[in-house]
């Protein structure tokens, strides 16, 4: 669903190849809420892996609270 509602297209870069649904917040964090639609990005794997070197989103903080920060 996450793939249909984001065009089959990263939400950073606008790749459609090598796309990955990222957990806003964690699935270890919230593993009820990680099933929720609104707590998904569609990212390619580039822009994943930028994204979890971000301080606040790397995977150890188990949150990713600035994912809205620059995507687009």
């Amino acid at each position: 669903m996450a793939l249909e509602r984001d065009n089959y297209t990263c939400q950073k870069c606008g790749s459609t190849e090598n796309l990955i649904c990222h957990h806003i917040e964690s699935i270890n964090e919230n593993p009820i809420e990680s099933a929720d639609l609104d707590n998904v990005v569609m990212l390619c794997t580039i822009c994943h892996e930028e994204i979890h070197s971000r301080v606040g989103c790397r995977r150890q903080d188990l949150t990713c609270e600035n994912i809205k920060i620059n995507i687009g």
